[in-house]
């Protein structure tokens, strides 16, 4: 299809529907492990892309069908479906790593495409640290991979993940993250954003129907433990909860702990987290995991099977008491 045989849609086309953090002017930048989706007609579907210098890659679902990763180096038109079928359907575009942050000038349909409205589907946004981001193994990580992806094709949510590789809760200046998700979560951008990570974000912005938090996991070890910084730990969590519920007052809220037969004390602490809410399911989310579906070198990250097995377990609990 030649060029000028394209209907470019604006970014700020009203059928469009951006997930978590997004500046949308003349441009659509996404931050963290955010979302766009949209319905259209027609028979293929992209994005208008600019790279500024940068490897990228998509995770792009269609249909809700399983996702799969676009990488691209260069601007310019990025055709993600093709050859479809008469009818409606339906895209969902997600950053596909913590670091690669899509930036967009339009989205394309073929010419005698248009977006149209549809369905407003239930969100949840997963905020969490590596594993959340969907790190496996050493050089392999993508949103893809990820339990969150597949919680969303499961339940037909949008989603939306806010995560980081070594991200604590509470401050911490040996962290990979030192101002911790509890101020992080808060600005504009992860620290690999540049200025955006400096720039405070409105949460009133972005309000998803169901959080799920995934942290813990970085926040102690034996050193940590003895400096103090983990004995914060529990108030930092709790506090950071009721600042979100604050502003998400209608929003499901779900916690879950970490690998209980590794990390026993900061389990036992996010349940007595939990207890200190009303209205906060606990998850305990690495049911039925296995010591071998651990990455063998870091025996932190697990494997593609044991994020299944975790999406299968959030899946569950959240389709019993999610907002949908």
């Amino acid at each position: 299809i030649m060029e000028n045989t394209y209907n470019f849609v604006s970014v700020k086309n009203k059928n469009v529907r951006y997930l978590g953090r997004w500046t949308v002017d003349s441009l659509a930048r996404s931050y963290f492990q955010s979302g766009v989706e949209f319905y259209f007609t027609g028979k293929l579907a992209g994005v208008d892309v600019l790279c500024e210098g940068r490897d990228c890659a998509l995770t792009v679902s269609v249909d809700n069908e399983k996702s799969f990763v676009v990488p691209y180096r260069t601007d310019g038109v990025l055709l993600l479906a093709d050859n479809l079928g008469k009818g409606i359907h339906h895209i969902a575009i997600h950053a596909d790593f913590q670091e690669k942050l899509p930036v967009f000038k339009a989205f394309v349909l073929n010419e005698g495409g248009e977006t149209v409205q549809g369905k407003k589907r239930p969100s949840i946004e997963f905020i969490g640290d590596s594993i959340t981001v969907g790190y496996v193994r050493d050089g392999i990580g993508s949103t893809s991979l990820t339990f969150c992806d597949n919680v969303a094709r499961q339940l037909d949510c949008a989603y939306s993940i806010l995560a980081y590789g070594g991200i604590t809760m509470t401050e911490r200046p040996t962290a990979a993250d030192c101002t911790g998700m509890i101020n992080r979560y808060f600005k504009l951008g992860p620290i690999c954003a540049g200025e955006a990570q400096n720039i405070p974000w409105d949460i009133h912005n972005y309000i998803p129907d169901n959080v799920v938090i995934s942290l813990g996991t970085n926040d102690w070890d034996d050193s940590w433990d003895k400096t103090g910084y983990y004995d914060r730990f529990e108030g930092d969590y709790i506090s950071f909860i009721k600042r979100l519920k604050q502003v998400y007052t209608d929003t499901r809220f779900f916690v879950s702990t970490p690998y209980d037969v590794i990390y026993k004390k900061t389990a036992e602490k996010i349940r007595n987290i939990v207890k200190s809410f009303d209205e906060v399911i606990l998850l305990e989310a690495y049911r039925g995991i296995k010591p071998q579906m651990f990455n063998a070198i870091d025996h932190v990250h697990i494997n593609e099977t044991a994020h299944s097995i975790v999406a299968d377990n959030f899946a569950s609990e959240i389709k019993k008491y999610g907002k949908f």
